[in-house]
């Protein structure tokens, strides 16, 4: 009985395609996780903040899912996904800057009743 040789090679795309969304979704886990911890400490220890995000998180997913389900039948995939990574990426973006700006007036001597605070607040529970 001779050996057999079984090669089981994956095409360079599909790896190339695997290894992406592996990075893609770990990032997108990381900052999901990164953001309850922040709120966390924007609330002085409060699990208020991050409660509240979850919730909103659910009621868009539940409400919006429909109109996200629509728009995907009827866009190609092309421009369905570039449209969309830009939208995530420039929302992670933005949420990031706003964390940079609570945290800063969280430490100074600047008053928590600032509206700069709220707005901040505000959009990365949104977003």
């Amino acid at each position: 009985m001779g050996k057999r040789s079984l090669s089981c090679s994956l095409p360079r795309s599909i790896v190339a395609l695997c290894c992406s969304h592996f990075l893609s979704t770990w990032g997108d886990r990381m900052w999901s996780y990164a953001v309850a911890i922040f709120l966390v400490e924007i609330g002085c220890g409060s699990l208020l903040l991050p409660a509240i995000f979850g919730l909103v998180l659910a009621a868009v997913s539940f409400l919006g899912g429909t109109l996200v389900g629509k728009w995907v039948d009827n866009v190609g995939r092309l421009k369905l996904m570039k449209v969309s990574l830009f939208i995530q990426n420039l929302l992670v973006t933005l949420c990031a800057g706003f964390l940079i700006l609570l945290l800063h007036y969280q430490s100074g001597s600047v008053s928590t009743h600032n509206t700069v605070y709220y707005v901040s607040l505000v959009f990365i529970i949104a977003f």
